[in-house]
């Protein structure tokens, strides 16, 4: 019983890094999506420059590059998180990303995801 808890806890780890992983991988390469963890932001482009919060009735009206609208079933408070550097703002519900304000394309952000070797 012991080995079977432990697999299926041994399983459930490597689900998260699998996944952990795609979100990294599409950070840098300046694929903004739907659903993206906050942690693989805070991982690739380290801390946010400013964090403020908004309401979901005022996130309706962000101009925005991207929003997932039907993600927001009831008014709630969702955290803005600003990155200066990569000109992005980031618009999370909980831990995940709904959408996004940047006047960059994906090939600008990849350029700038780049780590220095």
């Amino acid at each position: 019983m012991k080995r079977l808890i432990l697999l299926w806890v041994v399983s459930a780890l490597l689900l998260c890094g699998c996944a952990m992983h795609r979100h990294r991988e599409h950070i840098r390469d300046g694929l903004l999506v739907y659903k993206l963890h906050r942690d693989a932001f805070v991982k690739e482009w380290g801390a946010p420059d400013k964090t403020t919060t908004t309401g979901s009735d005022e996130f309706i009206n962000f101009p925005s590059s991207g929003q997932n609208r039907s993600y927001l079933t009831t008014r709630e408070p969702l955290e803005v998180w600003i990155f200066e550097k990569y000109g992005v703002a980031l618009v999370f519900k909980g831990v995940r990303l709904v959408g996004w304000k940047t006047d960059k394309t994906p090939a600008e952000l990849k350029a700038l995801s780049k780590k220095p070797d």
